[in-house]
């Protein structure tokens, strides 16, 4: 059975999912960092959360909802993030290191 609470979460974290998919597109990483944040405090009252009232009839429709969303946005951050993140892989390893280690040889360099 899902609570009234548990549903204010999984819709608090559908909402603050759409703010991190605009920082996300705008590159805005120290905005998207503190919502990561405040998603996590939802996950752990989420945790906490015991249903102890029945909940409405639409219950199970505004959770799968508030899942869509939360799904749908989490794609669009990957999106959005994926080209960056390959980008700076690209900068800290050169590409003739990259997935090459170093051979050592057996004559000794001195």
């Amino acid at each position: 059975m899902i609570s009234e609470e548990m549903l204010n979460i999984y819709e608090s974290v559908a909402s603050l999912s759409n703010e991190m998919r605009l920082s996300a597109q705008y590159y805005n990483l120290n905005r998207l960092s503190e919502l990561e944040l405040q998603c996590q405090s939802y996950v752990n009252q989420a945790s906490a959360c015991i249903a102890t009232e029945p909940a409405h009839a639409l219950a199970p429709q505004r959770k799968l909802a508030s899942l869509k969303i939360i799904m749908s946005n989490d794609r669009a951050i990957r999106n959005s993030l994926e080209p960056w993140r390959m980008k700076i892989d690209r900068l800290i390893v050169p590409q003739n290191n990259r997935f090459n280690p170093p051979h050592k040889s057996n004559s000794c360099p001195c």
